[in-house]
């Protein structure tokens, strides 16, 4: 550090052997050696550097380094990871090139902390987000996901399959009451004996830490509730799509008890052409017992 100039400059590096401390802090494979090195000169308000990291043949992480104090501090980083496909054979196509990571984090006096234009690019995937968490603890934060079938490993989810999906996500209230809103669409889903043009989700999950009465009289931990409908749907089966046509619509609420052990479902229903399913059931988490009722109505013919 130049106290005269306000100059700092840095030079410091982490390299670590198989099975270091570094490694094991942040989970990594025990035979996983480590390598860090960030470098760069400038002044306080505005300091330039670049980050290098890589952990063995797992992946690395290569970045040019902002950082700026003044009446915050702000830290902005571009650069590129390549992260080894097998540690999710799942996206194994989308990480066989190299990843685009952007984002820029401040935090002010009072330290909240705001996450301003996350961008995480790939092959046939793009993340994006922003927003951040006040010094009370109020949460705002915003993602939207897309996804291409080209991304995803063949046989990833089965049968299953999809020309592309895109999330968008809301995440509000507070960190001991956090609560999340998000819409789900696929479009070209296909499947043993079924295809839709679309399917769409609404689902919003809220989590309370205080015994609040649920609708059965207990106390609730987290409640969710969630709504779809399905667009241009054909079924092999003449009955069944005779039955659900072409847009059928489906809904559902569920919540958890506050000592985290049953799995209530209080409302799951599927709405089609000409008839309507309704039900309830229960879920042990711990002695894993299941509890259903079906309900049938057919409308006459």
């Amino acid at each position: 550090v130049d106290p005269k100039g306000d100059i700092l400059e840095v030079a410091a590096s982490i390299d670590e052997p198989e099975g270091g401390m570094v490694g094991s802090l942040l989970g990594l494979q025990p035979r996983t050696p480590l390598a860090v090195r960030l470098e760069g000169r400038g002044p306080f308000e505005n300091w330039q550097g670049n980050l290098a990291a890589s952990a063995g043949g797992l992946g690395r992480f290569s970045s040019d380094v902002i950082l700026q104090w003044g009446r915050e501090l702000r830290l902005s980083i571009a650069g590129n990871a390549d992260i080894e496909p097998k540690l999710l054979p799942q996206l194994a196509p989308f990480l066989t090139d190299s990843l685009r990571v952007e984002t820029t984090v401040r935090q002010d006096r009072d330290g909240a902390v705001a996450v301003e234009a996350l961008r995480l690019a790939g092959r046939g995937l793009l993340l994006t987000g922003d927003g951040g968490l006040s010094a009370d603890g109020d949460l705002a934060f915003r993602t939207d996901l897309s996804i291409e079938n080209a991304a995803v490993a063949p046989g990833s989810l089965g049968a299953l399959r999809f020309d592309r999906a895109a999330v968008h996500a809301v995440a509000s209230g507070t960190t001991q009451e956090p609560a999340v809103t998000a819409t789900l669409a696929l479009d070209g889903l296909t499947g043993p004996g079924v295809r839709a043009q679309r399917l769409e989700v609404l689902a919003k999950a809220s989590v309370s830490p205080e015994e609040r009465g649920a609708p059965a009289g207990q106390p609730t931990f987290a409640t969710v509730e969630l709504g779809g409908t399905l667009a241009g749907l054909k079924l092999d089966q003449p009955s069944l799509q005779a039955a659900l046509g072409e847009a059928p619509a489906f809904s559902g609420k569920a919540w958890l008890d506050a000592a985290k052990t049953r799995l209530t479902v209080e409302s799951l229903s599927v709405d089609g052409r000409s008839v309507r399913l309704a039900g309830q059931g229960m879920v042990g988490i711990e002695d894993r017992r299941v509890a259903a009722q079906v309900n049938q109505q057919a409308d006459d013919q």
